[in-house]
């Protein structure tokens, strides 16, 4: 009885249909540490030179300093606003066009890998062949290439039994950078 019959085989089935609001949410955690950076950079810079522009005229000894002298202190301020309006921007607009181009998708998910299977394209990944996996507090982030990933929101798993499966398929395989939450 060393054989297996197929239906032995454990597998979670999981059909995925993407939303704009899901790549949005994956979108904000891909960038974290680029918003993160530049909010710390608006605040570091931005909060001393604002201050500087509110305090400045009610001191004594401003009342020969022209506000014009501190037009240049205002580049370092705006350069991280712009950059941070700019990459929320692409972010929402990513992801309005990503979905335009996502199909809905069955994932099925095994001992030995996954296949996705849509109405144009099948794929199949070993779990050894993926560089990194993310778990999240709503979805998993499949990555087969560094900055190519599969996203799965939880949301599509039947029952919480699927994703501590999927979570055991994980680490049990070959994968060096997985960072699951439970």
């Amino acid at each position: 009885m060393d054989d297996l019959k197929e239906n032995d085989i454990k597998e979670i089935v999981v059909n995925v249909e993407i939303t704009t609001e899901d790549y949005r949410r994956i979108l904000f955690w891909y960038h974290k540490k680029r918003l993160i950076v530049i909010s710390a950079w608006l605040v570091l810079i931005g909060v001393p030179v604002i201050s500087a522009f509110l305090i400045l005229p009610f001191s004594k000894s401003s009342q020969n300093i022209s506000p014009y002298n501190f037009l240049p202190l205002t580049i370092p301020v705006l350069l991280p606003v712009l950059i941070l309006a700019l990459l929320l921007f692409n972010i929402r607009s990513q992801a309005k066009n990503i979905v335009k181009t996502t199909e809905p998708t069955r994932f099925t998910f095994t001992e030995e890998g996954l296949e996705a299977v849509s109405k144009s394209t099948t794929v199949q990944n070993l779990w050894g062949r993926f560089q990194k996996i993310q778990e999240t507090k709503f979805d998993f982030i499949l990555f087969p290439q560094k900055n190519n990933f599969y996203p799965i929101p939880k949301r599509f798993f039947q029952t919480e039994t699927q994703i501590n499966e999927l979570r055991e398929f994980i680490r049990n395989s070959s994968i060096e950078n997985v960072k699951l939450l439970s």
